[in-house]
């Protein structure tokens, strides 16, 4: 991606274009609020765009991009020291369950799973989360994943472990109709 590194206004929007689904995507599973992510999303790509000279094209953009946003998050949180409110998340899940009903039976039942993960995954401390949206989100193998964190790749593979572990448990506990034998780290894909 020689062309990154260009000061070209065309082709930063087209860098932009490939990447910002994704990024959302990524910021959004992070933070659990559309309007926050999409501030985040912003945010990286003014980062993005100030710091493109320091870009190294031997990597890979995708890292460098998701570095830069997960840095912005973090200051985020520093800046809020976010605690995440039981009733809230009761409030929302109540929300969520209310639009399932209007759907098919099987929708509903698709729907109400991720609802409850998304609800399990805010949850979580935010290292787990990380981790999570990281791995089975974005798709990111444990090798990228340890670059992105500065961390061993088998540091990597435990976190994910005990995250996945963490989030099965409170889908078991708090997530009523979604027994935890039921769940697999694969339906963390589906959570958008």
């Amino acid at each position: 991606m020689k062309d990154v590194v260009s000061p070209d206004h065309e082709a930063f929007e087209k860098v932009v274009k490939q990447s910002e689904g994704y990024l959302f995507g990524f910021l959004y599973s992070l933070t659990g609020n559309a309007d926050e992510a999409l501030d985040l999303t912003q945010e990286t790509f003014i980062r993005v765009y100030r710091r493109l000279h320091l870009y190294d094209s031997d990597r890979p953009f995708k890292n460098w991009l998701l570095t830069i946003a997960r840095n912005l998050y973090k200051d985020s949180l520093r800046k809020k020291r976010i605690t995440v409110s039981l009733d809230k998340l009761t409030e929302e899940k109540s929300l969520l369950l209310r639009d399932l009903q209007a759907d098919t039976e099987r929708s509903t039942i698709e729907r109400e799973t991720r609802s409850f993960i998304r609800v399990a995954m805010q949850m979580l401390n935010p290292e787990e989360r990380e981790v999570l949206v990281l791995k089975d989100m974005s798709g990111m193998i444990y090798s990228e994943i340890a670059r992105l964190l500065n961390i061993p790749a088998g540091t990597v593979a435990s976190r994910v472990y005990y995250a996945r572990r963490s989030l099965r448990i409170l889908l078991s506990k708090k997530c009523v109709g979604v027994p935890s034998g039921e769940f697999s780290h694969k339906q963390v894909h589906h959570v958008k």
